[in-house]
């Protein structure tokens, strides 16, 4: 972790990109080095970010260079939390129907998301139901900087899924939410859920759903 604090204390200025490339590499080498899980999984996901970086320099698709910056700012965040050994307040909550609570892994992604240390924690219905549905809500969505929600069929017809999206919009229009629907087919995207930026669940590809669904995540 040292070596990892005193990489970040001598970034080179922006102007000097060759010189960035190269600090950047270097704290990824730092990072797989270390005994740390989330570091060493982080620094692999920036390896492919720098392909994106190198994709942009030989075609000029900018998408690929928002891409690219996007994971190096996410990267940072999360390295700079390991260092100073804090977790920043930042939580999730995850709304789903619990019919589809396996097909969509919802406990594998609450766990998953809450080893990364930019969350603190992780909101869905089957590991709080001790509590009222409507106490839950009431008192978890004010919490959360991040609402997730898993469209399907049975979630358009769940009450609870209904009285928690309508929340997440009122607080999305007060800017103290950001709303990410997940989604099988695009035909199950609720109509005002529609022009929030979703994420495409692949059953048969579990690992690159969640990197795509962490990293909208964590998106600014």
């Amino acid at each position: 972790m040292e070596k990892i604090s005193e990489l970040l204390e001598s970034r080179p200025p922006k102007d000097r990109f060759r010189d960035q490339l190269f600090w950047l590499v270097d704290i990824i080498n730092a990072c797989k080095n270390t005994n740390n899980r989330t570091l060493i999984e982080e620094a692999k996901l920036m390896e492919k970010a720098l392909g994106d970086l190198g994709t942009f320099l030989e075609t000029g698709n900018s998408q690929e260079l928002n891409k690219a910056i996007l994971h190096v700012e996410q990267f940072s965040r999360i390295v700079k939390a390991a260092v100073a050994g804090n977790k920043p307040e930042f939580n999730v909550f995850l709304s789903y129907s619990t019919e589809d609570a396996n097909f969509f892994r919802i406990k594998d992604i609450a766990k998953n998301l809450e080893a990364h240390p930019d969350i603190s924690k992780v909101f869905y219905w089957e590991k709080d139901s001790g509590q009222n549905i409507i106490e839950y809500m009431e008192t978890n969505l004010e919490k959360s900087s991040v609402f997730v929600l898993f469209c399907s069929n049975n979630s358009g017809r769940s009450k609870s899924v209904k009285l928690e999206r309508s929340a997440a919009i009122q607080l999305c229009q007060e800017e103290r939410m950001r709303i990410l629907p997940v989604f099988n087919e695009p035909s199950e995207i609720p109509l005002l859920i529609k022009p929030f930026l979703g994420v495409k669940f692949d059953p048969e590809n579990y690992e690159e759903f969640f990197q795509n669904l962490r990293f909208e995540i964590f998106r600014n």
